[in-house]
């Protein structure tokens, strides 16, 4: 359950939020195969994401 201040909080200022949050290097995608050994056709949890900013980086990299 989200406490009705942090909602409302969050509601009013969430582009704020968003566009303050620094954008990911589309490199991590590649990064995550490479290096860490994620194959590109893996599913993958943005647990806690926050703006989604992440997540949108991953969706983008791994469209076939």
């Amino acid at each position: 359950m989200i406490h009705s201040s942090a909602e409302a909080g969050y509601s009013k200022a969430s582009d704020a939020y968003a566009s303050g949050r620094p954008d990911y290097p589309v490199e991590i995608a590649g990064w995550l195969t490479e290096t860490v050994g994620l194959p590109a056709a893996s599913t993958v949890l943005g647990l806690g994401a926050g703006t989604g900013k992440f997540t949108n980086v991953l969706r983008v990299q791994t469209r076939v």
